[in-house]
């Protein structure tokens, strides 16, 4: 088996709007990778089906755009590290069931990241949130409506908005 590094150039365009860019090596034997990726304006919306199967909400909108260096190495436990920035634009999320905004900004950039896999090591150097919105509920019974959100169940749930704690008149 080939054991040099092969020089990695590589471009698509995903779906009409996003794009995915890398270029670095890339190796056989053993299996390594030192590349750099540029991911721009991908579109979260197809995987709608997918979050749907873990939680109740709608992915109603989002972009993401990732960009910086990975590097992959084999051995006694493969290694993965990722050092670069990453965003999620115009993001907007819906509570299924109640049909309400959940979660929604204009734009979440985190820039710094310094990941390593397997030993569990993150670090961000910022994180800028560009109009964040939450829509947090606390029940009358002390639930969290972001608890129940993420908790899949075929049982519809009760109306947070309807039992949530009375506020104090001023």
């Amino acid at each position: 088996p080939p054991t040099e590094q092969l020089d990695l150039d590589a471009s698509l365009q995903i779906n009409t709007a996003g794009s995915l860019s890398t270029s670095g090596t890339v190796g056989l034997n053993p299996v390594t990778a030192d590349l750099l990726i540029d991911v721009t304006t991908l579109p979260l919306t197809p995987f709608q089906p997918y979050i749907g199967q873990a939680a109740n909400v709608e992915l109603r909108n989002g972009s993401a755009n990732l960009k910086g260096r990975v590097q992959y190495q084999t051995g006694e436990e493969p290694s993965i590290r990722f050092h670069g920035d990453a965003s999620v634009a115009k993001l907007a999320t819906v509570d299924a069931q109640l049909n309400k905004d959940l979660v929604n900004w204009d734009n979440l950039q985190i820039n710094a990241i310094d990941l390593a896999l397997p030993t569990e090591h993150v670090t961000i150097g910022e994180v800028i949130a560009t109009k964040p919105y939450a829509d947090i509920i606390i029940s009358a019974d002390r639930n969290v409506n972001i608890r129940t959100i993420l908790t899949k169940s075929d049982q519809p749930r009760s109306n947070p908005a309807t039992e949530s704690i009375p506020k104090k008149k001023s």
